[in-house]
Formats: structure tokens, sequence, C-alpha cells
């Protein structure tokens, strides 16, 4: 199974994760043309340089949409007389893949969860972190940290670059990547972003109502939590034995698949 958590794997996990999340909290995932919104999965700065950059992707859509106007004005006699309209059609859609197949090289790996996702994980983190104190097994917080500051030791300053730089995150990460306890965080997470979300807006009786059933709501959220600690739930258990004491699966759950795509783009500035 360590072979599946590669880079790309560990990527693919977090745009689910963010996509139920978000989902859960009854926020839109999908624009009009099938991508995942930026309140979703967005685009990270890796510092000044990134954040100086002209187009965004919006922008760029446009542009091509607009190129491929222009191409098909200019050759509009010519597919006017042509008998088959599906020759048109092979070559608009031709057309658009190269266009996005050399974007897509540009900007594929520079995504990760927005900072409204990363923030509701880290508030559930903090929701939950007593009743982690208190389970059978030892599965505590500082256990877990204790075990992510393990695994960064070991590591040279190579490979540490493939981890968060901050270690907190990387246990945030872990925690909803696990196979184990992740769904029952996302789950939570999803209902406290929801809550957010629902509680800041103005509004009367309604609202009021609608503010309480979400709140109970968060509320099962974490009694399912609770329930599972206080029945012995094994999901704990093996979340300790299969994913915190196996180092190897820990590394691979502490991958930042940001700063990976970050050494890529610097290795290829270096080669130039």
């Amino acid at each position: 199974m360590d072979a599946e958590l590669g880079i790309k794997s560990i990527k693919d996990r977090d745009m689910r994760l963010a996509l139920r999340i978000a989902g859960i909290a009854g926020i839109t995932t999908r624009d009009r043309h099938g991508n995942v919104v930026a309140e979703v999965w967005t685009q990270y700065s890796t510092g000044e340089s990134a954040n100086l950059q002209l187009l965004d992707i919006s922008a760029v859509r446009n542009l091509l949409t607009e190129q491929l106007k222009i191409h098909l004005e200019a050759r509009r006699d010519m597919l006017l007389d042509l008998d088959d309209p599906g020759i048109v059609a092979k070559w608009i859609m031709d057309f658009s893949r190269e266009w996005e197949k050399k974007y897509e090289e540009r900007v594929n790996q520079q995504w990760d969860m927005s900072q409204r996702i990363l923030t509701a994980m880290e508030e559930t983190l903090c929701e939950v972190r007593e009743i982690f104190d208190n389970l059978y097994c030892g599965l505590s917080y500082e256990y877990m940290m204790q075990r992510i500051e393990d695994v960064y030791s070991k590591m040279n300053d190579h490979r540490k670059q493939q981890l968060y730089v901050d270690k907190r995150d990387a246990l945030i990460r872990v925690i909803f990547r696990s196979e184990y306890i992740g769904p029952m965080m996302v789950t939570l997470a999803g209902k406290m972003l929801q809550k957010l979300l629902v509680c800041n807006k103005a509004g009367m009786y309604s609202a009021r109502i609608q503010r309480n059933d979400i709140t109970r709501e968060k509320d099962k959220a974490v009694e399912a939590i609770v329930t599972a600690h206080l029945d012995d739930s094994p999901l704990f258990q093996n979340c300790k034995e299969m994913e915190f004491e196996q180092l190897d699966r820990l590394i691979h759950l502490c991958k930042d698949h940001t700063r990976e795509a970050t050494n890529l783009e610097n290795d290829a500035h270096e080669n130039l």
C-alpha cells in the first residue's frame, strides 16, 4: 500500500478530502466547466515570484477561448465548404486539448487544499484533542506529535524537503489522510465548517432555526467520535499500530506534495 502513497496519490487523496469536507459543509465544489472551485482546491504560492504571476486560471482560459474563436473566424470560408462537420468538431477538440496539455504542464503541481479547508481541519483537531488524550489505546496528541518528531529526527536534510515544514501541519494531514480515523475527522470538519458559514450569515428566526440544526449536526459528529472511544473501537488502535507505529507508512503520510512540486520546479530552473 505504501507504493500507492506516492506524491500523486497523496495529492489526489488530499483533493478528495477537500471535496468531501466542502461537500458536507454545503459549499459548491465545481464551476460550470466541471473544475474544482478555488474555495476548495487552489493554487499555492512558493514565494514572492509566485505571488507576482501575471495570469490566473480564468484569465488564461479566456485568452485561449478568444484565440480559438480567432482561428475559427480566420478559417470560416474553408470550414463552410466542408461536407463533414465532424472534421470541424475534431479540429476544435484537438486544438483545445493541445492548449490544455501545455497549460497543465505549467500548473499541474501547484495546487493544494484552500486555506478555508485547512483551517477547518486544524479547528477540528483542536475540537477533539481532549478525546484523543483519553483514548484507551494511548493515541494521544502528545504521542502523535512525538511520533512525528521521531520521523523528522530520523531523516536527513534532503528527505526532510519532502515533508511539511511545520510538524503540526504534518500531524493534521496524517490524521485526515488516515484510512481508519480520517473519515470521522472529515465528517466533523465538514460540519464545523458548515456551522461557521451558516452562523456568520445575518438572518432572523428561520436563520436561527437553521443555526440550531447545524449545531446539532456538528455535535452529532463529535458524539460519533466519543462513542467510538467509549466503545473501544478498533479504529484508534489500528491507526496507532498500522500508521503511527509503522515508520515508512508515517513518512509517506507526512509528505507535502506542494514541496515536491517546488523542488521539481527549482530543478528545472537549474537545468536551464
